[in-house]
């Protein structure tokens, strides 16, 4: 696997702030587990602090507690470090060095670093799917179309709430004489609600219950056409509900026609 690492140090061990001496953001890969990375990483500092008479070198104070640990986490994770040391993949003690790990621990450590990759990957997963779908309606995609697409990841409801929730961009037409075609509905047939600034704009272009020849319409934008016998027509936007419920009426219609 792949990790990064931060190794850390403090100057008292009974009550311990660990400070970061060196934080390595760029990935190494080991063949072993974070356990075995921490310990070889920590080894080297050591060795090369000591080498070059350097502090660090004393990693551990009179009474054998340890002065530094090192931090491990998978390649990626920017924010891994920025959590309590319990939530690393591993974290390993300058006390540690001298104690030697029988095989069947570490298989136990390898297992559960593998479960906790498999949860790292799930999580990036779905963060890139939300993403991805949020781009994708904002880009004119039907959520219906969008959650069949992804249902061998993640369930219908699933996706449907990872979705934003998007405007459906419509067109409102006061009509005269013409009964809804397979361009247009009538809003109330399709359950649509209609704003009450459309109503005041449609009755300033002749909608009236006096008038039953006149009748207010819409459709989708992608749908929008010349509508015989409008007298007025006006851009808008509905809940993704309502737009589905045009749809639904609009694909009604054309089975008609």
């Amino acid at each position: 696997m792949w990790f990064i690492h931060q190794i850390e140090a403090t100057d008292d061990t009974q009550h311990p702030s660990w400070y970061t001496v060196i934080r390595s953001d760029e990935a190494e890969e080991y063949d072993g587990t974070a356990a075995a990375y921490g310990r070889a990483v920590l080894e080297n500092w050591i060795d090369d602090a000591a080498a070059r008479g350097e502090e660090g070198s004393d990693h551990v104070d009179e009474d054998g507690n340890g002065l530094l640990r090192v931090r491990v986490a998978f390649a990626g994770d920017a924010e891994a470090f920025d959590g309590p040391a319990g939530t690393d993949v591993a974290v390993v003690e300058a006390t540690d060095l001298a104690e030697v790990v029988p095989p069947e621990l570490a298989a136990v450590d390898a297992a559960r670093e593998n479960i906790l990759y498999a949860e790292r990957m799930v999580m990036l997963g779905h963060a890139q799917l939300a993403t991805a779908l949020d781009a994708a309606r904002r880009g004119g995609h039907g959520a219906n179309v969008l959650a069949e697409r992804v249902t061998a990841a993640v369930s219908r409801p699933v996706a449907l709430r990872m979705m934003p929730k998007v405007p459906v961009r419509v067109v409102w037409s006061v009509v005269r004489g013409e009964s809804p075609t397979a361009r247009i509905v009538e809003p109330g047939v399709a359950g649509v609600d209609v704003p009450e600034v459309i109503l005041e704009w449609a009755a300033g272009h002749g909608l009236s219950v006096d008038d039953p020849d006149v009748w207010l319409g819409v459709t989708l934008a992608s749908d929008a056409g010349e509508v015989p016998g409008e007298i007025a027509y006006r851009d808008g936007a509905v809940s993704e509900s309502d737009g589905e419920a045009i749809r639904r009426q609009l694909a009604g219609e054309h089975e008609h026609h």
